[in-house]
């Protein structure tokens, strides 16, 4: 055990195999990373950290950062999203590489073995994790309440930043990137804790992740 969550120790691909295609990890989320010392922060989580912006101005930059991109977008994209749509887009910024709160998993293990093993010149690591798993009725109504796809619930739920708990789905409309990388996202709502600490908590709908 590590932490709050189990840690497999793997040397061979067959291992791996044997492992995440029988249940229960079968039907879990998948996240690869180049170094397991990785916590699992969002890049806006680092982005923030690592240029020193105080705490109490991270809900105005996040919505700065949303502000510019939607504000820019339309010379570049076709069809942009509904501009209300805060969650789609999100993920469109997420697919161009700006920094967001979502942190990309994906339902297939073979795509997150895939970004744990390239450039990795130390352990990599694939987080496994049930989205599936309710530990209380409580954090039922709270997920209810909080899905960022409903209108107004991200700037509602998710921007103040004290909301510790997490939310995982995929917008209505899917984007080429999360279709090519059977993707989802795990929203946090908060950003200054990493996602495998909030999981510990005794009241998250998603169950402790298991590092591979």
């Amino acid at each position: 055990m590590a932490g709050s969550y189990r840690v497999f120790r793997l040397t061979s691909w067959d291992a791996f195999l044997k492992l995440v295609i029988h249940p229960p990890y079968s039907n879990w989320a998948f996240r690869g990373e180049r170094d397991e010392r990785w916590p699992l922060y969002s890049s806006l989580s680092r982005y923030l950290q690592n240029f020193h912006v105080h705490p109490d101005a991270w809900p105005e930059q996040e919505a700065r950062i949303l502000r510019i991109f939607k504000r820019k977008a339309h010379h570049f994209l076709e069809r942009p999203p509904d501009w209300k749509d805060d969650f789609q887009w999100l993920a469109l910024m997420q697919h161009h590489g700006a920094p967001t709160r979502l942190i990309d998993f994906t339902w297939s293990p073979y795509v997150a073995a895939f970004f744990a093993l390239e450039r990795t010149v130390d352990d990599g690591v694939v987080w496994a994790m049930n989205p599936a798993r309710v530990d209380s009725s409580r954090a039922v109504r709270r997920r209810t309440a909080m899905d960022p796809r409903e209108q107004g619930s991200f700037d509602k739920h998710f921007r103040k930043g004290d909301n510790r708990l997490i939310w995982m789905g995929e917008p209505h409309t899917m984007n080429q990137r999360l279709i090519a990388q059977s993707g989802t996202f795990a929203v946090p709502g908060v950003l200054d804790v990493p996602l495998e600490e909030i999981l510990s908590d005794r009241d998250q709908e998603i169950s402790w992740p298991n590092s591979f």
